[in-house]
């Protein structure tokens, strides 16, 4: 409950600040101009927002989150309501619940984590998907509908999201992360790792505080295994978002409407709602390796309709197809990675995972357009397909990743349980 009412708040405040943004300023420009500074805020204090989560106890961080950000928009809402809001002090708002979110943000996955057994992690992950396309399915036409009604109840509604989240999160038992190890040997036994000192504030180190936001990243590139399934995830979400933006842009300068762009999100939720309940099943049932190598192939073949014919029809077609196996790739490897990863290095593992795939996605949009308005869409759709069939070839060579087996036997992978600190 916890989780659902922070990611449904989110959904609905996130269109609703593209409609305010443009109603202040009449600025598409400046619009999405705000977007690209959530971005930046959000890929900048993600290291730091690992090491939180890793640090503290995530329970807490929930309750943080839900007073800090509720009090954030409960007082944006007001400013709204009587018609004192301007678009710096907009940025402002958005700058500073944007830099919370960032920085505890996480603890709500990390808690889920906390919360489930290794081979329960990837139906609660599947649930957890259906969640979010349910909300990315309602959010934006609630927030449309709430703020015609009246401009501030996009966040008035957000605002009680966040009670629900720190009322529902006070009630969970108290889930602090196991503590990083200070005899130099690994949780899981491992090498041991150089003692360095600095000042202490309630068992955060200030001064390598760096070197400790970074361990992430560290223990990502110490096991082929896990470098491997990043690699593929990079390649293959890089590839999928320049399908998927390639889309909207050609769409559009073909002349269809702001609503015909709409649906291809609408038939990629649904996707994602349809693909889910089987998820858990296949996941219990097929090794992780085979997964991963079938989700990429279903992928290959989905978006290659959209190569010899880019009518609306197929365009929808393509992206709803794309998205049913979304939830199985992702239980699979999400969970299979939750249960390598030592707890004390969750947090800041899922930061290195985000700066790793996101980084690079964030340009799509800048290559899609410039495919879009030169070579045209069928280049934009074949680069994009070309990546994932790439993401594919990774999967199929990787003779690491083929061989990860079903859930019940993800344990008897010590290597990648090992914990390991230069």
């Amino acid at each position: 409950m916890a989780t659902t009412a922070d990611r449904y708040g989110g959904a609905v405040q996130a269109l609703g600040l593209t409609l305010l943004t443009y109603s202040l300023t009449g600025s598409t420009t400046l619009a999405g101009t705000l977007g690209t500074i959530k971005m930046v805020i959000a890929y900048g204090f993600a290291l730091f927002g690992g090491l939180i989560t890793d640090r503290a106890d995530r329970r807490t961080l929930m309750v943080l989150r839900a007073v800090l950000n509720g009090t954030v928009w409960a007082a944006f809402a007001v400013l709204v309501a009587i018609d004192r809001m301007t678009f710096p002090l907009l940025v402002v708002f958005t700058v500073v619940g944007t830099t919370l979110g960032a920085l505890i943000g996480g603890a709500g996955e990390a808690a889920l984590r906390s919360l489930v057994t290794v081979q329960q992690y990837p139906r609660a992950s599947a649930v957890n998907q259906a969640r979010d396309a349910s909300a990315d399915v309602l959010g934006g036409p609630l927030s449309g509908a709430l703020f015609a009604a009246g401009h501030a109840l996009p966040w008035v509604v957000g605002s009680f999201g966040y009670l629900v989240l720190g009322l529902a999160a006070w009630r969970l038992p108290p889930l602090k992360p196991a503590a990083p190890p200070e005899d130099g040997v690994g949780a899981h036994g491992g090498s041991e790792r150089p003692q360095v000192s600095g000042i202490r504030w309630r068992g955060l180190r200030v001064l390598p505080v760096l070197r400790d936001a970074t361990e992430g990243f560290r223990w990502v590139l110490d096991r082929p295994r896990m470098t491997a399934l990043v690699v593929i995830s990079l390649i293959n979400n890089v590839g999928t978002f320049l399908v998927f933006t390639t889309f909207e842009l050609g769409l559009l300068a073909e002349g269809a409407s702001s609503a015909q762009v709409g649906l291809l999100s609408t038939a990629e939720a649904i996707g994602i709602l349809i693909g889910s309940p089987v998820a858990g099943r296949l996941t219990d049932r097929v090794a992780t390796g085979r997964l991963v190598v079938l989700s990429q192939a279903w992928i290959v073949a989905s978006y290659s309709v959209a190569l010899v014919n880019q009518s609306f029809a197929v365009v929808l077609a393509a992206c709803f197809l794309e998205t049913l196996i979304l939830p199985t790739n992702g239980a699979a490897t999400s969970g299979f990675i939750f249960a390598m990863v030592p707890p004390d290095l969750q947090g800041r593992v899922d930061s290195a995972q985000v700066l790793l795939v996101g980084v690079p996605v964030a340009f799509t949009s800048v290559a899609a357009g410039a495919l879009v308005a030169g070579p045209g869409i069928a280049v934009g759709i074949a680069v994009g397909v070309g990546l994932c069939a790439l993401s594919l070839a990774v999967a199929l060579f990787s003779r690491t990743v083929r061989r990860i087996p079903v859930p019940a036997q993800w344990t008897s992978l010590v290597e990648d349980r090992v914990e390991h600190h230069e």
